[in-house]
């Protein structure tokens, strides 16, 4: 099985083909740089995953090129902005999303 080492230290042995990934794995192993473990497995499990880990675990879905998960999370932070004015999704959102891009541009 593929093992993805996550951006702190933990090895999570992955179902193959979990994910279309079309990076190359040294060894069945794929470091995860900017996915922690928590993140890792909201995207392995998107129903569980809280609203305020909402944008980190769409990045990560994103990256590992999970479709399904993108659509679930995207869908929750949509709903979630429902009723809310543009003021209100800065101040809910614009931290954690400009915070998430940066580190994924590192």
């Amino acid at each position: 099985m593929p093992i993805f080492v996550t951006s702190d230290g933990h090895h999570i042995e992955v179902p193959p083909g979990a994910f279309p990934i079309t990076k190359d794995f040294e060894d069945g192993v794929l470091p995860l740089q900017n996915i922690s473990k928590k993140i890792l497995l909201n995207v392995m499990s998107p129903a569980s995953t809280p609203k305020d880990e909402l944008i980190e675990t769409c990045l990560a879905a994103d990256f590992l090129g999970d479709q399904k998960t993108l659509d679930v999370c995207a869908k929750a932070i949509a709903d979630s902005l429902k009723g809310m004015t543009a003021a209100e999704i800065r101040k809910a959102y614009n931290g954690v999303i400009g915070e998430a891009i940066e580190a994924r541009k590192r």
